[in-house]
């Protein structure tokens, strides 16, 4: 048989530190492109030129990008480059299975 013991050291006091978890670390916002090309940040109707001011003011890390199927692809392709001038570095496409 083995055992397993477990030996305390006499006058070793470690306080460990609260656990954060990495999601509060990183900020991260939705994009949203409706059918009729319409870009919504955080839920609220938005002009292309807004989103990288948007994104710069609030220090976003990650985006993603929502657009419907039947948007303009040179809507999705403005919204891209917009993440790009404010620094995001990763920026993700989200679909439908």
């Amino acid at each position: 048989m083995l055992g397993t013991g477990f030996a305390v050291v006499p006058g070793l006091n470690v306080k460990l530190p609260d656990m954060v978890t990495s999601k509060e670390f990183v900020k991260i916002v939705d994009i949203r492109i409706s059918e009729d090309d319409t870009i919504y940040l955080q839920g609220n109707p938005a002009f292309i030129k807004d989103v990288a001011t948007f994104l710069k003011k609030n220090k976003y890390e990650t985006v993603f990008i929502k657009a419907d199927k039947n948007s303009n692809v040179g809507v999705l392709t403005e919204v891209w480059q917009a993440c790009k001038d404010a620094g995001i570095g990763k920026i993700s496409f989200v679909t439908n299975m």
